[in-house]
């Protein structure tokens, strides 16, 4: 069994550790009674969660249905996005959340026409795997 990436690793200890400090929250304010709150004395670490949905295989800015280009979709556009956003901080996660696949007639052609076959990779998972994708479901 592979061992998860240790951005992967860090993906999920920190979210873990953001539910579970809720869990063991004092709602008492403890202000008014002249105690102070205790310092963290824990290293603060920064986390950019990148997210995409819907891509629906739009890898290019274009509309293959009127043949034009369109800068409101395409992978190719928010690539540039994710790039600069993980340029800002050490520690980013990028996931997406589905529709990956079908949905734009460069899905139906690998769904229909251009079949994978055997180790042949998605042209879509491709894209994922070239901006460093870290979780992602179909």
């Amino acid at each position: 069994m592979p061992c998860p990436s240790p951005r992967l690793l860090i993906a999920t200890i920190t979210s873990a550790s953001l539910l579970l400090s809720g869990c063991g929250s004092d709602d008492d304010d403890n202000s008014s009674s002249g105690q102070q709150q205790p310092a963290f004395s824990q290293a603060e670490v920064l986390l950019r969660v990148m997210e995409t949905t819907d891509i629906h295989a739009n890898l290019m800015n274009h509309n293959y249905y009127n043949g034009n280009t369109d800068d409101s979709v395409g992978l190719v556009k928010t690539a540039t996005l994710i790039r600069q956003a993980r340029a800002e901080v050490d520690n980013s996660v990028l996931v997406d959340n589905g529709d990956l696949l079908q949905g734009s007639p460069l899905g139906d052609y690998f769904a229909k026409i251009e079949t994978l076959k055997n180790n042949q990779v998605h042209p879509i998972y491709k894209a994922m795997n070239l901006l460093d994708y870290d979780v992602a479901n179909i």
